[in-house]
């Protein structure tokens, strides 16, 4: 049940007169009319009776469903859900940030903790990253320069030239050890 697909009939006539008419047997015009009558009895209308009007003096009492909300009120709980949302999201990721600074704090102890377990010396200490003042001028370049960042070619290429440089030495002073 359900599951075939219904295909709509179709029915095409091709009328040989020219005078637009297309010829209906009496059977068909029954069943329209059968159909016809049958629409106006399930769609009689009930006769509409209108209000009474209230007496001078007499005030309409008006009574308040709160299943039904104005616009306004809507709107309003709207912007209610959308600030408790953010909220929750904004506590999510601080409670991810706290969990990824204790993560990093706990890994970090390890490392150092196995570091002094097998006597090895950090060799290279590095507080900075290398190669700041070259990235510092293509910063510079790129906010000079904001819709033309070919101009800043020759700043690119210095401070990509470094890092090859600094990757070169960091990589030849763990070979020599």
């Amino acid at each position: 049940m359900g599951t075939a697909t219904s295909r709509t009939r179709r029915l095409t006539v091709e009328n040989e007169e020219k005078a637009c008419v297309i010829k209906v047997s009496d059977e068909v015009v029954k069943r329209l009319k059968q159909c016809e009558e049958e629409v106006r009895q399930q769609t009689q209308l009930q006769p509409v009776v209108p209000f009474p009007a209230l007496p001078e003096g007499q005030v309409p009492v008006y009574i308040y469903d709160p299943r039904l909300t104005t616009t306004l009120q809507s709107q309003q709980e709207k912007i209610q859900a959308l600030k408790r949302n953010d909220e929750y999201w904004e506590r999510r990721i601080t409670d991810l940030e706290n969990w990824h600074k204790e993560m990093h704090k706990t890994m970090e102890g390890e490392y150092n903790k196995a570091v002094k377990e097998l006597g090895i010396e950090k060799k290279y200490e590095c507080d900075t990253p290398p190669c700041q003042i070259s990235k510092k001028k293509v910063i510079e370049c790129y906010k000079e320069y904001p819709k033309q960042p070919m101009r800043c070619l020759k700043e690119v290429q210095a401070f990509t030239d470094c890092v090859d440089l600094q990757r070169a030495i960091l990589i030849d002073s763990k070979a020599r050890s």
